[in-house]
């Protein structure tokens, strides 16, 4: 139902968005400078969902920044025991990217995060003893999309991407939250272009 509600709205940004007249390329070499901040909403291939946070300075096409969230990723049945797990995650890191055209109403992009963090599968023995297993984790995510800018400081981003994560615990679970196809849509303000 989210991946629905998701690409329904992403389809309505996009109609909204090419409805608009531009003279400009897909690609072409920005020369200014500036910076952006804003929130992405992610959904994983098990529907996990998420909402982080970024911000980034912008050189030309190229931009580099950090991002971060903290998201309960679901509940998982162990392979081995009658146990449930809630698994939630907090990461924070490095992104960078590079912009196909940062003056386009509709443009492309490409980036990569890179996050460290910790990640906590929870069970309850009962009312009030719990087992929590916490492992440190390494969080490597590509993305691929389009950018729409309806008025030059609001920056759109729609993506898909894949995450991997050097996680080992989750071997023991039905499922890995933090491995697999992810698709956003993100909010950023700034001076993304020149006025």
């Amino acid at each position: 139902m989210r991946k629905l509600i998701l690409l329904i709205i992403l389809m309505g940004l996009l109609f909204t968005s090419f409805g608009k007249e531009s003279k400009q390329k897909l690609f072409n070499t920005n020369k200014s400078y500036g910076g952006f901040g804003g929130f992405t909403m992610n959904i994983h291939n098990n529907d996990a969902f998420e909402i982080s946070g970024e911000g980034a300075a912008l050189i030309h096409n190229f931009y580099i920044g950090g991002f971060g969230y903290q998201a309960k990723l679901g509940t998982y049945q162990s392979k081995t025991q009658e146990k449930e797990y809630e698994v939630t995650s907090s990461v924070g890191g490095f992104m960078m990217g590079y912009f196909s055209n940062p003056e386009a109403v509709v443009g492309m992009f490409i980036e990569t995060k890179f996050g460290f963090g910790s990640t906590t599968a929870r069970s309850g023995i009962t009312t009030n003893i719990f087992e929590e297993i916490e492992q440190s984790v390494f969080v490597f995510n590509p993305n691929l999309g389009v950018t729409i800018q309806p008025l030059p400081f609001i920056l759109i981003k729609v993506y898909i991407g894949y995450q991997h994560s050097d996680t080992k615990f989750y071997e023991n679970l039905d499922g890995d939250p933090l491995k697999g196809m992810s698709f956003g849509i993100g909010f950023s303000f700034g001076k993304i272009q020149d006025l």
